[in-house]
């Protein structure tokens, strides 16, 4: 029986078709009556993967690769175990309730998208991203664990950040941090601008230097607001 079920699997995913099952929602019993079938492995698998707002605890298939885009957002997971290591596309794991990143995938040839969960820490990122990298809206108050390269735009959006320390050392389009505390010192910056930053030491203990920070932002031409800055640090 399992024989020929996984015989049919491999026909079926032969096809090169993406998996998609927001259509029909199944019922925690029908996902019961196959629990063993979803446990299996599932190699390479050429195409897309749609996961999203299926009310999913936890990921029902352990991926290997996809060569596209895998969406497993507005779910309750509470942990990645079981995405795929590599992914060619896009990954979104969105508006579920992850507090780690642990066991997501190793290679994102897209965009890495992690908003709207209650992480803590970054810890578990890829090294690397090829395009975006988007951790708004969630409970970090460090950038510890970051990619170290993200090819475009990094945003961090609404958490409780108050340094750069852990930010990424590659970034090859902005930097958005807004509505978090360093915000009240720049909003978007370059990976230039963030260099010059540790560089020149601004920012320590929670302490501004403002001779530095008043060198730092003229060579930037960058504006000062000292009394938004007061609100979360402590200036000499």
């Amino acid at each position: 029986m399992l024989e020929s079920i996984l015989t049919h699997f491999e026909e079926i995913k032969a096809r090169g078709l993406s998996i998609d099952i927001t259509r029909g929602k199944p019922d925690s019993y029908q996902l019961d009556l196959s629990n063993e079938l979803l446990k299996m492995d599932v190699e390479p698998f050429d195409g897309d993967v749609d996961l999203n707002d299926c009310e999913l605890t936890e990921l029902p298939l352990t991926f290997n690769k996809v060569t596209g885009t895998f969406n497993c957002d507005d779910n309750k997971l509470t942990t990645l175990k079981g995405c795929p290591k590599s992914i060619g596309g896009n990954f979104n794991c969105s508006f579920n309730k992850l507090t780690s990143l642990e066991g997501s995938p190793k290679s994102v040839g897209g965009i890495f998208t992690c908003d709207g969960n209650k992480l803590t820490s970054l810890e578990g990122s890829p090294n690397r991203i090829d395009f975006d990298f988007d951790c708004g809206y969630n409970n970090l108050t460090s950038l510890e664990g970051s990619p170290e390269s993200v090819g475009g735009n990094f945003y961090c959006f609404n958490n409780n950040l108050t340094s750069l320390e852990g930010s990424p050392k590659s970034i090859g389009g902005k930097f958005y941090c807004r509505n978090n505390p360093i915000e009240s010192i720049f909003n978007y910056v370059d990976i230039d601008f963030i260099k010059a930053f540790k560089s020149f030491k601004v920012l320590n203990n929670g302490v501004i230097d403002l001779k530095r920070l008043k060198y730092l932002m003229s060579t930037f031409n960058k504006p000062i607001d000292l009394e938004s800055i007061k609100k979360y640090y402590t200036i000499k």
